[in-house]
């Protein structure tokens, strides 16, 4: 949605280089967060990370609905064509990733911590 809104009615060469930014803020956000999140929860407690989360996320999201302006919309769409794009081989092929990212994340923490036992 972010990226559709800072690419319309611009150049291709601009879209490229907002969609760059815009990637660019997410990966930012999460090689930052995670390890910030770490040593938060290694000093208080796992939950008080989800607390943390929560606010950088209330805060992202006051900021958005504040400073992103809202698109016009061409022509409606039904919750039932929402639904469809589900069933696209490009976005089964995006869902799949994001499973495997996130299960081989989970995977390696875990080994990691097992391994960390062992010194």
């Amino acid at each position: 949605m972010t990226i559709a809104a800072a690419i319309k009615g611009t150049s291709p060469k601009d879209q490229m280089q907002l969609t760059a930014i815009i990637i660019g803020g997410i990966s930012f956000a999460q090689v930052t967060l995670i390890p910030i999140s770490t040593f938060v929860a290694s000093i208080y407690s796992w939950m008080s990370t989800y607390v943390i989360q929560g606010l950088v996320i209330g805060v992202t999201l006051l900021m958005i609905i504040r400073y992103l302006p809202s698109l016009p919309n061409d022509q409606p769409r039904t919750f039932k064509h929402q639904l469809s794009i589900l069933t696209q081989p490009r976005s089964l092929l995006n869902l799949l990733l994001i499973t495997v990212w996130f299960c081989s994340y989970g995977y390696f923490a875990d080994y990691l911590t097992k391994e960390k036992a062992h010194d």
